[in-house]
């Protein structure tokens, strides 16, 4: 085919033009954009487990996340939660409190999940967002790994 044409299904020979290449240009930058600002941090798996901070305004916490399972102690008090953790994918997880949590917490609903995303990856801490079915709203904190 001479340069400019194309042929199509029906066996009709159309002018391509600058038209088709702009549109088909056009389609590459979109989705190079979209691959570019959607991708995850590389190197969430560091965090999967471990023993982690957290310090909101008020309370320091500790997280040991092990496999399936997370215990967070808010430190001073030592109150405890234990949660299920389910890996959506290398940088997103769920966390579901485990039945013990409901017998503190009796007047919670016993549906509650949290969907946890790491947004960004330091040395030896990841920035999260987290977001419930219980609280509207997201919450952002900087989780750091101490061991």
């Amino acid at each position: 085919m001479p340069g400019g044409y194309r042929l199509r299904a029906n066996d009709t020979i159309v002018k391509t033009g600058k038209n088709m290449r702009c549109v088909f240009s056009g389609f590459l930058l979109g989705y190079f954009c979209f691959i570019g600002c959607s991708q995850q941090p590389s190197d969430c798996r560091r965090f999967k487990e471990g023993t982690f901070t957290l310090t909101d305004k008020n309370n320091v916490y500790t997280i040991v996340r092990s496999g399936n399972w997370q215990l967070e102690t808010k430190q001073g008090s030592g109150d405890t939660s234990t949660f299920a953790v389910d890996w959506i994918d290398d940088c997103t997880y769920k966390l579901t409190p485990y039945p013990s949590y409901f017998k503190k917490h009796p007047n919670e609903s016993k549906d509650e999940m949290m969907k946890v995303t790491i947004t960004k990856t330091t040395a030896n801490s990841y920035f999260e967002t987290t977001t419930s079915n219980f609280f509207p709203g997201e919450v952002r904190a900087e989780i750091v790994k101490v061991k």
